[in-house]
């Protein structure tokens, strides 16, 4: 749930609260925190906390989501690296030196924070040029409740065979975002999945669709007025 313009900012108590109802995602975490836990807490031992963080107008391309894994041995960790939003063309990633500067400033960050934790998804944010400061934005579960964007949890859990950086590639390959089931009916997101020779075909075969029941209709409704008529005859 977003506010009315489409942001997180909320600029008084009301804000907060309209967001609280509206979110899926807050029930979720009430209700369903411990569903893909082996072990569950104690009843009544959970002390929920409501973390308000100042808001930052973010550039959409500069955020990316980390896969991280521990080694079996715990003496390193792999790290598969997304674009945090797929529904975004980030052309700069093309150049692959400068994809693999930021990877590596991500792996070194991401080794700094020594999270002491085997499996964790951490959202970092990069500053602009020439600065490339990194921010910690966010930490998710490794489970299913957390979008794996351009990876699937079969391809994570089941281990990739080397470190990985995935993005948008070219124009018109996009992917939808878990996001934006939040945002808005279900088969209106599901579009953003479609390419735009895809997109064209799905709205012919609606047409035809359409067409087809109009025929059929206008045909019931001829078979139904001629047996009105010979009603009437016999009358």
């Amino acid at each position: 749930m977003m506010m009315f313009d489409g942001k997180l900012r909320c600029n008084n108590l009301d804000d907060i609260i309209l967001l609280l109802k509206s979110s899926d995602y807050i029930m979720h975490d009430i209700c369903h925190a411990f569903d893909d836990c082996e072990t569950l807490p104690e009843s009544g031992s959970i002390n929920y906390v409501l973390n308000l963080r100042r808001y930052h107008n973010l550039n959409p391309n500069s955020e990316f989501r980390c896969f991280y894994q521990k080694d079996d041995d715990n003496s390193d960790f792999i790290l598969h690296l997304s674009q945090r939003h797929t529904t975004q063309y980030p052309e700069y990633l093309k150049n692959e030196t400068l994809r693999e500067e930021l990877k590596e400033k991500i792996r070194t960050f991401v080794e700094d924070l020594d999270l002491g934790i085997g499996h964790i998804v951490i959202d970092v944010y990069l500053d602009p040029p020439p600065r490339r400061r990194i921010w910690l934005v966010d930490l998710a579960p490794w489970c299913p409740s957390t979008d794996p964007l351009l990876y699937t949890w079969d391809e994570l859990n089941d281990g990739l065979p080397k470190e990985e950086f995935r993005y948008i590639e070219g124009q018109g390959q996009f992917f939808p975002s878990l996001d934006r089931y939040h945002k808005m009916p279900k088969e209106v997101a599901e579009l953003s999945g479609y390419k735009h020779e895809e997109l064209m075909k799905l709205v012919e075969n609606a047409e035809k669709n359409q067409r087809e029941r109009e025929e059929q209709e206008n045909r019931e409704a001829a078979v139904q007025e001629e047996v009105v008529e010979v009603v009437n005859k016999i009358d």
